[in-house]
């Protein structure tokens, strides 16, 4: 639902969000915080934002989230299954708590942003909401999970997750199956949970990118090669080979090269918190001719909307909440979870056919406009608050 500022300027409420590293650091969340609390502020609603942890609770988070399995350790800690997790979640209540009250001791509303551990219990608000991009329950179901669902830690770390929900008015969520999934899995009314979607983690080019089609050049972006699906896709690509010996596969995401394939280019990681990164990408992306990331697990799909800004085709994958941000056959291409044979053929697809990804690629950056943008995620947001607010 549109937020009609016009309308709703002299019942706007008063938000303070919360999050986990500073908020307006474009590094926190991948820039989300960033790019949401920037929308909220140019209605004009937000008061401030703060961030919960105080010094010491990531140094304590992580040493208790120990593994000696460097993946299991990552999951632990993102989980929160930690032995110190309840200390570390004093820590972090009470730090938020003051840090807000000293912007609004009694906001309308308390937004805790991301995996923050802080839900605003404390704090006098006429509503707590939150708004993430997945929720444990979830994050168990990856195919690269490591973590035993049966353990007494991951229990009580669910349960924690469970009971922090029911303290919640309203659980903002960037997909439907994220909605979905804390309404069954997490046991939440349906009517507290709602979409309100994504938007891009960069301004918005005003015009859709002309770009040359040919040789195929095919663009992946992305940190957790692995679970991001790298493996499939540089198998998919040996066959597009095949083909078209001049495509090109442009990998940006892991430090060192992974392969020595014809026609792969490791481009190492690239900051885009710095000038220089951030052109950089934004090179890949107006030269690139189509974007892949055939994802295992994907909650969101920010990455494909960055894409689409470009008027960049997008193959993903046909789970999670891909298929909500790429429009099958009209925005892009979605090909079989860990399924390299049905990857290349999507790959080929595009390849042997550049007029049609072209025109892909228009849709997408329609499609962007039209749907994904953080303009109408916060104005979504406010106009439920708002709603919300008004019936009590």
């Amino acid at each position: 639902m549109a937020y009609d500022r016009a309308v709703a300027r002299s019942t706007d409420p008063r938000i303070v969000a919360i999050g986990a590293g500073d908020p307006f650091d474009r590094k926190t969340w991948s820039g989300t915080s960033y790019w949401l609390l920037s929308a909220l502020q140019e209605l004009g609603v937000l008061d401030g934002a703060v961030d919960a942890w105080p010094p010491g609770a990531d140094v304590a988070a992580r040493a208790g989230s120990f593994s000696v399995n460097g993946r299991r350790w990552r999951q632990r800690y993102w989980a929160q299954a930690s032995p110190l997790d309840g200390a570390v979640r004093m820590l972090i209540g009470a730090t938020g708590t003051r840090r807000a009250r000293a912007i609004n001791d009694s906001p309308d509303v308390v937004l805790a942003l991301g995996a923050s551990r802080f839900h605003g219990r404390k704090l006098q608000a006429g509503l707590r909401c939150s708004f993430t991009d997945t929720h444990l329950a979830q994050f168990l179901t990856r195919p690269d999970n490591l973590l035993d669902a049966s353990s007494r830690l991951v229990r009580k770390a669910l349960d924690r997750e469970r009971r922090t929900f029911e303290s919640l008015d309203v659980i903002f969520t960037m997909s439907n199956w994220m909605r979905e999934s804390i309404i069954a899995d997490a046991g939440q009314d349906p009517d507290k949970v709602v979409t309100v979607g994504t938007g891009a983690n960069m301004p918005i080019p005003s015009r859709a990118q002309r770009r040359v089609v040919k040789p195929p050049r095919f663009l992946f972006v992305g940190m957790r090669f692995e679970r991001k699906g790298g493996r499939y896709l540089l198998e998919a690509f040996d066959r597009v080979r095949l083909e078209h010996p001049d495509a090109e596969l442009w990998i940006v995401g892991p430090e060192q090269p992974l392969s020595e394939q014809e026609g792969v280019r490791w481009l190492g990681r690239i900051d885009r918190s710095d000038p220089a990164g951030d052109a950089e990408i934004q090179r890949l992306y107006t030269e690139a001719t189509a974007f892949v990331m055939p994802s295992l697990f994907e909650p969101a799909g920010i990455v494909f909307l960055e894409a689409m800004a470009y008027a960049l085709p997008c193959v993903g994958s046909d789970c999670c909440a891909m298929p909500e941000f790429i429009a099958r056959e009209e925005s892009g291409l979605l090909a079989r979870r860990a399924d390299a044979e049905d990857l290349a053929a999507k790959l080929l697809t595009l390849a042997a056919a550049p007029e049609r990804g072209r025109q892909m690629g228009l849709q997408g950056f329609r499609r962007l406009n039209e749907r994904f943008t953080w303009g109408h995620v916060a104005s979504s947001m406010l106009w439920e608050m708002r709603t919300r607010l008004e019936r009590r």
